[in-house]
């Protein structure tokens, strides 16, 4: 599968994890930036600072990896697209380890249900690595 197909699954899955209510890493960060209020929206939160702050790292990535010549990507751009996607890739493993500690703490970790959700997600993450290297490899 592209690297996009992961992407865009993985933003699915950690919103219906958000929207479902269950406490992982991305509904932390959000309640670390001031979370989004219903009435208000984005107003009155640090949301746009911590967009900023990650632009400019991605920039600044992006401006070594082009000094430095990096990775074996082809344009500025895609070391931005992948600097995001690799974001994207913390946060969905941060959510899907926080699911595996949920099921693991309701049901314990000896219990069928634990081993047989590491089973679904060590192929997912398996599958997102792969396709982050071969985007890298620009073989994608």
């Amino acid at each position: 599968m592209k690297v996009y197909t992961f992407t865009v699954i993985a933003i699915g899955i950690m919103f219906l994890f958000n929207i479902a209510g269950l406490d992982t890493g991305t509904s932390q960060i959000l309640d670390a930036l001031g979370g989004v209020e219903t009435t208000g929206g984005f107003q009155g939160t640090n949301l746009w600072i911590a967009i900023a702050v990650f632009v400019a790292a991605s920039i600044a990535v992006a401006v070594s990896r082009i000094s430095i010549g990096g990775f074996s990507l082809n344009t500025p751009i895609e070391a931005l697209i992948a600097t995001f996607i690799g974001g994207i890739y913390l946060l969905f493993a941060s959510d899907l380890y926080s699911i595996v500690s949920y099921i693991g703490g309701i049901a314990g970790t000896t219990s069928w249900e634990y081993y047989t959700c590491w089973a679904v997600i060590v192929p997912i993450l398996a599958g997102y690595t792969i396709s982050i290297v071969e985007f890298i490899r620009g073989n994608d």
